[in-house]
This record gives C-alpha cells, structure tokens and sequence, in this order.
C-alpha cells in the first residue's frame, strides 16, 4: 500500500513512521486488530473521519455534532475527549494533533487506503487504475454502523462517492486494456 517509509514529524522534530489504516472492505489498523476492537465504534469511526479527511483540521463542534448530536455540548464534548483519549493510546500522541478548538491527524503519520485510492484515480495512468481496483475492497467501513444522524448522512454521501470511483476506475481501465490489444484483461475486470 505505498510508501511505508513515509511519516510525519513529530513535535521535537524526529521522524513517525507511517501507521496503515484500511477502511475499504472495513476498518482494520495494520498491526493493531486486538487494541481496534477494545477501541470502540465512535472512537474508531472518529479515527476513521479524520484519516478520510487528513488534510483538514476539523473543529471540536463539527465533530461532536458528527458522533455525538443528540447529546447535550458538554457531554458530547466530554465524549469527544475520551474518543482522542483512546485514540492516542492506539495509534500514539505525537499522530494526532489537538490544537486549540481544531483536531487532525499529523501530514503523513497515517497511511489511509481512501487517500490513495483517491489518489491513484486522480493520477489515472494505466498502472494507477490497476492499483486503485486492487485496492477497492469494498464499500467504505463496511462494518461499521452508529445510530448518528450526521455521521450515517457523511457515510453515506462518502460510501456513495467512492464507489462511483470505483466503478468509473473499472470502466477506464477496461477502455484502456482495449486500446492497448488486451480484451482478456478487459473482460475480467
């Protein structure tokens, strides 16, 4: 899945070496299958948004109404501090960044399967779509489901999203097999 030697830097500016989370197919965090089931669906599903959406800071307030709306504010800010608790404790401090009133991952400490699918579609060339289909596992946490509006309304928009990517992938890798004299391998995909 990529560059394995990638990562980000820590606050002292030594090196993190990048954690692979896979949310294709279902959540699994490479290594860590035992620490991700005592995690929790809504820490784990936190996780989840943040690696999806890595190259943004979130807001406490965005993500409380996302996990935790029909809770009254303090509660679901409460809620949202234990979820970072235990999130630290499975993927380390120095990955997730609380800053002020926003949270985020830190750039490349988290190798997510999302960013790169997306990517590989975004760079299109032949060998990119093989990769993004391999990597297609199916639908986006597949095994996760929580009785939240905001998040089941995300989910969905996002579940939607990718395999329309995914099948447009499919279809201009098959265009493409054709074109170069390889129907065979048009015909299995």
């Amino acid at each position: 899945m990529g560059k394995t030697s990638v990562g980000g830097l820590a606050p002292d500016g030594s090196m993190i070496p990048a954690m692979r989370i896979s949310l294709l197919g279902g959540f699994e965090l490479a290594g860590q299958a035992e620490s991700v089931r005592s995690l929790g669906k809504k820490p784990a599903a936190l996780l989840a948004y943040l690696a999806c959406n890595q190259e943004k800071r979130h807001p406490r307030e965005k993500l409380t109404a996302l996990l935790w709306s029909a809770h009254p504010e303090l509660q679901a800010r409460q809620s949202l501090r234990q979820a970072l608790s235990n999130i630290r404790k499975i993927i380390g401090p120095a990955r997730l960044i609380a800053c002020g009133d926003t949270i985020s991952l830190r750039p490349g400490s988290i190798e997510c399967d999302v960013c790169l699918f997306q990517a590989l579609i975004r760079d299109g060339s032949t060998s990119a779509l093989e990769r993004a289909v391999e990597l297609y596992k199916g639908t986006l946490l597949a095994d996760c489901t929580l009785d939240e509006e905001h998040w089941s309304e995300w989910l969905s928009r996002e579940r939607q999203r990718l395999e329309d990517l995914a099948l447009d992938a499919l279809l201009r890798l098959g265009e493409a097999y054709l074109e170069m004299q390889r129907p065979c391998e048009a015909l299995q995909l």
